[in-house]
């Protein structure tokens, strides 16, 4: 047997539940305001994108992007951190980046309409606002400031991994596992020379990041923790002496060898015998200049109503 709910108390209901949802769409607000790309947007432009997306929270280890999906959607890191990373065989994975909160991933797919390129998954417990691709690009075709941020972020990250295929090509491992340390330091703040690194990543993460093994990024940190650079406090990492590291690098990078300027070689006259053929192309200057001068003998620019009687 159906009730009906008479209208007062609907009524009733609906103005209980207003001041919650009021929170709810404020609340998204405010994580869209803490959107690198979405800064300098009004309110109500974010109330706008707030109510096109999805609110979801993802475990910790929790995979939101599979590499070959269906998904297209672009992804705003509200809280939290997730990983892009990639199968590289053997139960082996590369780590392409970390996304902290504040940042975006899934725009390539959402521009190009292509399958992603990689996994995502959370790192620790985060919360995701997701929105269909055909409402991202028409966020960037009528808000100049976010296509600027967007646009800055592909240029940027062509240039990181460009960076990084090269520090894979032309560095030693140590000098990969220096690179990792001082961009972490470098993400973490330095000061004085230093730099604590907290909730660390492990030794198998650094290797992902820097495409070898684990026991090779052991080795290298313990050799640095017996030079006085490093050291572990709990979960950070304390990188004692940060101008060290950098010399470290510097010092290992090849050194390009000086440019030698190629001598010009001065023609030299040919004297041997000549075939009727080469005659005939030595002959070809003094002949396109003799028809030059025919041609504007009556001064620049006027052309003689003739043509020249050469080779006949």
């Amino acid at each position: 047997m159906r009730y009906s709910i008479p209208q007062e108390m609907a009524t009733a209901r609906r103005r209980r539940g207003a001041p919650k949802r009021r929170a709810i769409r404020a609340a998204a607000v405010l994580g869209l305001q803490r959107v690198d790309i979405l800064k300098g947007l009004d309110a109500r432009t974010l109330r706008e994108i707030a109510d096109q997306c999805n609110w979801t929270r993802y475990k910790r280890n929790q995979y939101v992007i599979r590499r070959d999906g269906a998904d297209r959607d672009v992804y705003f890191v509200i809280a939290g951190m997730v990983r892009v990373s990639a199968e590289a065989g053997r139960g082996r994975q590369i780590i392409l980046r970390d996304v902290p909160a504040g940042e975006l991933f899934g725009e390539h797919s959402a521009i190009d309409g292509r399958a992603h390129m990689a996994d995502v998954f959370a790192v620790r417990e985060s919360l995701l606002a997701s929105m269909p691709p055909e409402a991202f690009r028409a966020i960037l075709a009528n808000h100049a400031s976010v296509r600027e941020h967007v646009l800055r972020r592909l240029s940027g990250s062509v240039r990181e991994l460009a960076d990084r295929l090269i520090d894979l090509g032309a560095q030693r491992v140590q000098s990969r596992v220096w690179l990792e340390l001082l961009r972490l330091a470098r993400l973490a703040g330095v000061q004085a020379n230093a730099s604590r690194i907290e909730r660390a990543p492990t030794h198998r993460e650094i290797a992902s990041h820097v495409g070898t093994s684990r026991e090779e990024v052991t080795r290298e940190l313990s050799r640095l923790g017996r030079k006085g650079l490093l050291e572990r406090a709990g979960r950070a990492l304390v990188l004692r002496d940060v101008a060290a590291l950098e010399q470290l690098v510097a010092e290992s990078r090849p050194e390009q060898p000086p440019f030698r300027e190629i001598a010009s070689v001065e023609p030299t006259e040919f004297t041997g015998v000549r075939s009727r053929r080469e005659r005939r192309a030595a002959q070809q200057p003094a002949l396109i200049r003799h028809a030059r001068g025919v041609f504007f003998e009556h001064g620049p620019g006027r052309l003689v109503d003739h043509r020249p009687d050469v080779g006949r």
